[in-house]
């Protein structure tokens, strides 16, 4: 998985965009994701909901809690809830945060990749 930046588009909503590589098949699928305060999401062609990420902030903003990953079923087994999860992870380190995984996904996302300890909340 690859980031390509964030950017700001035309209506002012901060994005993100992401490369995801399936080796097998050598299939890329790019996903973007929007961005509002304390949560990311993308939505299908239609306009629905096809998954989110959300993160409220603790500790004066300072640390944020991963309480809720969803996929749509449609949208499953794709790695998106862990592109969802890596944008949270490299806007916390952009943004010099912190992050409390609660949620099964993103505890589980976070013992599978030692390389984002980095910005684990470390506070009991």
């Amino acid at each position: 998985m690859l980031s390509t930046g964030s950017f700001v588009d035309k209506s002012g909503i901060y994005r993100f965009n992401y490369l995801s590589y399936k080796t097998l098949y050598k299939v890329v699928t790019a996903m973007e994701f929007t961005r509002e305060p304390h949560r990311f999401y993308f939505n299908d062609a239609d306009g629905k909901l096809a998954g989110e990420i959300t993160f409220p902030a603790i500790n004066d903003e300072q640390t944020w809690v991963i309480e809720h990953t969803f996929v749509r079923d449609d949208f499953g087994h794709q790695g998106l809830a862990g592109q969802l999860t890596m944008a949270v992870v490299e806007a916390a380190r952009a943004e010099h945060k912190t992050i409390k995984p609660l949620c099964t996904y993103a505890k589980a996302y976070f013992d599978r990749h030692p390389e984002v300890a980095d910005v684990l909340d470390t506070q009991a």
